[in-house]
């Protein structure tokens, strides 16, 4: 029998579920996998170290989320050596299975509203946020590396010199330096409709259960406004974009100024990290489904670019444009 199986049987045994009761369910491009349990509204998270997965950070988020007030899952049972945790079913009501046009302003509005709430409790400094990582401008090159490494070298077949490299990571950093982006608050990072889910039974922001957020750190709140409003996944219409701005401005009095600049930033940033994942799980991971949604980023992408800030990385990118597959 496979090791991860017998760990696996060994954890259900200790929490006195069956192998009958369990039922996968279909993941994302993570290593994760999930298991829904018949009858008593649990989840069974299985995340192996050896794949990168952490259930102990889980647990640590998930702890703050519940203490601000946020719908994250209960967990009732966590094996953190083994990697598995017994935790509260939020059902499948996923934003975007049910997103429909009578309904979609309402969700998004809820998910700006569970935003705007994060950023205001990070602002009262309501938990230890020396437990969680920063995400500094090496880490924020650290991904952006991956459009390098993966898409142009790996998909596009563009050998960069070390001297080109350094020349790209040194135009992003000349612009996260210009942004002075606000950087105390608690940042989820996969923060979209994939991972948000709608809990009918709750009221207001209640209303929307938030899973995926193990790989947090602390940051700038708008990476993951950026996260929600520009999602390859399922982009919006400029004007929908602008009304949950709009509303996310109201209920935090953020900076409209600032907000725009970082904005502008963090979609950059993520959406050259969003296709360098896309191309490792392609040659990597042997998952070349998501190399459709890369036109997608781009246009998040090209969209930015025409901001003057971005001039040089502009240039940049042309450089190399012609070659892209």
């Amino acid at each position: 029998m496979d090791a991860r199986i017998e760990l696996l049987n060994k954890f259900i045994k200790s929490n006195n579920i069956s192998n009958n009761d369990m039922h996968l369910i279909e993941t994302d491009a993570s290593f994760r996998k999930y298991y829904r349990i018949s009858g008593n509204n649990t989840l069974i998270m299985d995340a192996p170290h050896e794949k990168g997965e952490s259930v102990k950070s889980f647990h640590l988020v998930d702890k703050i989320l519940l203490e601000m007030g946020i719908s994250a899952p209960a967990i009732h049972s966590i094996d953190e050596n083994n990697g598995f945790i017994l935790l509260e079913d939020l059902g499948d009501q996923i934003f975007s299975r049910i997103l429909k046009d009578e309904n979609e302003y309402a969700l998004y509005q809820n998910a700006i509203g569970v935003l705007a709430h994060i950023y205001l409790e990070s602002n009262e400094k309501k938990f230890n946020k020396k437990e969680i990582p920063f995400y500094s401008i090496d880490k924020l090159l650290e991904e952006s590396n991956l459009f390098c490494d993966w898409f142009m070298e790996k998909h596009c077949q563009i050998k960069l010199t070390n001297k080109e490299k350094l020349e790209y990571q040194e135009i992003l950093k000349k612009i996260f330096k210009g942004i002075d982006s606000t950087n105390s608050s608690l940042v989820l990072r996969d923060y979209h409709v994939d991972n948000l889910i709608l809990l009918k039974d709750r009221k207001g922001i209640n209303q929307v259960g938030v899973i995926d957020f193990q790989d947090a750190v602390i940051g700038s709140n708008i990476y993951d406004l950026v996260s929600l409003l520009e999602d390859v996944r399922r982009p919006i219409t400029v004007q929908l974009k602008e009304q949950l701005i709009e509303e996310y401005i109201y209920i935090t009095n953020y900076d409209r100024k600032k907000l725009f600049k970082e904005m502008r930033f963090f979609s950059v940033q993520r959406n050259l990290k969003i296709i360098g994942i896309f191309s490792r799980l392609k040659y990597r991971d042997q998952k070349p489904k998501y190399m459709e949604l890369i036109n997608n980023a781009w246009n998040f992408i090209n969209l930015h670019l025409e901001d003057p800030s971005f001039i040089e990385l502009k240039s940049w990118i042309s450089v190399y444009k012609n070659k892209f597959l």
